[in-house]
């Protein structure tokens, strides 16, 4: 949620003065207590897994940012094969609409 559309309430302020600074330091004591070492692949593997998490918020905000200006893309290629292998797996029946395409 965001605070233009929630308001400042209370779910808002606990996550603010509790729920962050608990998980920021809580891994920050494990890390001062524990010695890890990592290694090579292991800060590969955490550095794919950061940009991929990156890629998947920029996509998805994007997709959000062009349903609201009028820019509704059809399914993408992933969407679309998802789409295709639900209903094949799953034996969904799709209906015809007014324009014609069909939906689920």
């Amino acid at each position: 949620m965001d605070i233009t559309t929630d308001g400042f309430g209370y779910m808002l302020v606990a996550g603010d003065l509790l729920w962050v600074p608990f998980t920021y330091s809580l891994q920050a004591r494990y890390l001062a207590f524990e010695h890890v070492e990592l290694g090579g692949v292991g800060t590969g593997i955490v550095v794919l897994v950061a940009f991929t998490g990156y890629w998947i918020f920029r996509s998805a905000n994007g997709e959000k940012n062009d349903f609201r200006n009028g820019r509704n893309p059809k399914s993408r290629f992933f969407g679309g094969i998802a789409c295709m292998v639900l209903i094949r797996l799953l034996q969904i029946s799709l209906i015809s609409t007014r324009s014609g395409e069909l939906s689920f």
